[in-house]
């Protein structure tokens, strides 16, 4: 209803020039503005406490005072080894976000298990994991290649993106797939059944979800290594 805004009483020929006061879903910005902007608040009012962030090293929970952020998009996290810092620096940051006239839900205060994004953090046993749920659906989606039932080009890639992001936490998982990629640019825009070594792949992705995870006690290695691809070994 516009007319209490003073616009019922237009002429035919005026012409009207709307301004949107909110970032509009599906925009290709809309993303970037808000992790933009949520991380400039969790900055401004948390200046000691640091972020883990792509493209970065991990900070270090004994040089950060024991708590570190985690921010995407309007999700946010504290890690810390002293309950009441990360409730402190939760509270502090949503306080602000709350003054700034930002919606603030689901919160939780510090506890040894969360969930967030899909991962499981377990602060007893200092062990990051995908949620159950989350595993138990990738698998059967892998299965499904694997036992031979039709599917595209379009939805192997879409199921390779799943795998991609659980696999990050178990980085050599990232080398299984070969032929997937070969049969994805073969561009099949109708469903087939997926080449033997597609299914191959798909099945050996499947068995090694269980071991998916990774140590947050983990000592630094003193020992750096690197190695190429070869064609006849594990590495050079």
């Amino acid at each position: 209803d516009l007319a209490g805004h003073g616009l019922s009483n237009l002429a035919e020929d005026e012409r009207v020039w709307p301004c949107m006061s909110v970032v509009p879903q599906g925009w290709s910005w809309a993303f970037y503005l808000a992790q933009l902007a949520h991380d400039t608040v969790a900055r401004r009012v948390l200046p000691q406490v640091p972020v883990l962030s792509d493209f970065c090293p991990a900070p270090s929970l004994g040089d950060s005072g024991g708590v570190i952020r985690i921010t995407y998009a309007d999700n946010a996290a504290i890690l810390g080894t002293s309950p009441a810092a990360v409730n402190k620096a939760q509270d502090t940051l949503n306080a602000e976000l709350i003054r700034l006239g930002l919606q603030v839900h689901d919160v939780s205060h510090a506890e040894p298990f969360a969930h967030i994004l899909g991962l499981e953090i377990d602060g007893i046993a200092g062990v990051v994991k995908p949620q159950l749920a989350r595993a138990w659906k990738l698998g059967m989606a892998l299965r499904y290649v694997e036992e031979g039932r039709p599917v595209n080009s379009v939805q192997l890639r879409r199921l390779v993106g799943h795998c991609m992001f659980t696999f990050l936490m178990s980085r050599p998982l990232l080398s299984i797939f070969h032929h997937v990629y070969r049969f994805i640019e073969a561009g099949y825009t109708h469903s087939r059944r997926a080449w033997d070594s597609v299914r191959r792949e798909c099945s050996w992705a499947r068995a090694l979800l269980p071991l998916l995870g990774v140590s947050l006690r983990t000592p630094w290695s003193s020992l750096v290594t690197a190695t190429d691809s070869c064609p006849s070994g594990y590495g050079v």
